[in-house]
């Protein structure tokens, strides 16, 4: 984290203003519980300055104050996951008020974004290894986040699980096909609401065309799974077909990987193809693609 600098008196006053983050709600099962590291805080009387980061020490997750005036919280990848809206204001900066209140500011004191949490005297601001954005009392009880945490994936909610087979999904991809849940996965779980097929202007296509396509967009692509990962299993291993196959990464093993997918026929699944499944593979040969 870099360094961070007390408030001034004039900073401290009470603000109310619209937000676009959640509600109090921190995203896990237990947001109470959730203690994060030191790196990762902005504690009451601190504050942000254009340039400044909170990062979490894996680095999965950075939340920057742009030289812009936006706050915003990046992934590894750089892909951005939310944003307090307040581009175009030149040496803004974010406060973590003692009122409880996280507030931008303009370079002329003038408050542009709030979380409306004041009234919390000592509240700090909390970036989570779950991704999420979260201001907490000082007994640890979330006020407000963001909503960036990651949601767990292991059941079958893709939306068109009961669907025909092969029409268009909305988002560039055909319906039961792998590639269509595992771009579920990335809008839903992961948060990146707007993926699609032709996301930033690449071209994501087959399953064996996404790593390549992945790379050519900035984002991490290599051989060392994570959970929360899409894993590219290209033509011919570990079953996969000719266009290759993709899934999402559930657990990571000693060489091997837990992951769920569609259209990869297996004992979970009955041996039927355009069904939900879940299943372990062998990392060897196989690229995973890190969207967060």
């Amino acid at each position: 984290m870099r360094a961070v600098f007390p408030l001034s008196a004039a900073a401290l006053a009470v603000t109310v203003l619209a937000t676009t983050g959640a509600p109090a709600w921190a995203g896990s099962a237990d947001p109470a519980a959730v203690r994060p590291a030191a790196s990762s805080v902005m504690a009451s009387g601190q504050q942000l300055t254009a340039g400044q980061s909170l990062t979490l020490a894996s680095g999965e997750y950075r939340l920057t104050m742009q030289p812009n005036g936006n706050l915003v919280e990046y992934t590894l990848a750089n892909v951005p996951l939310w944003s307090t809206g307040t581009e175009g204001n030149a040496g803004a900066r974010a406060d973590m008020q003692s009122d409880g209140n996280l507030v931008v500011y303009s370079s002329a004191n003038k408050a542009l974004w709030a979380t409306n949490t004041n009234r919390y005297p000592g509240a700090y601001l909390a970036l989570q290894d779950d991704g999420n954005v979260v201001v907490y009392r000082t007994d640890n009880k979330p006020l407000w986040s963001a909503g960036t945490y990651i949601a767990g994936g292991g059941t079958d909610d893709y939306p068109f699980a009961g669907s025909s087979i092969d029409v268009s999904d909305g988002w560039g991809f055909l319906t039961r096909e792998c590639t269509s849940f595992v771009a579920w996965r990335i809008r839903h779980n992961l948060k990146i609401s707007d993926f699609s097929n032709g996301w930033h202007g690449g071209w994501f296509g087959d399953a064996g065309n996404w790593a390549a396509n992945a790379r050519s967009l900035g984002l991490v692509v290599n051989n060392v799974p994570a959970v929360d990962s899409v894993a590219v299993l290209p033509g011919g291993v570990d079953g996969a077909g000719s266009a290759g196959h993709v899934a999402f990464v559930l657990g990571v093993g000693n060489g091997t990987v837990s992951v769920e997918d569609y259209n990869y026929a297996d004992s979970y699944d009955g041996v039927q193809y355009y069904r939900y499944s879940q299943h372990v593979i062998a990392t060897s040969g196989v690229s995973f693609i890190h969207f967060r």
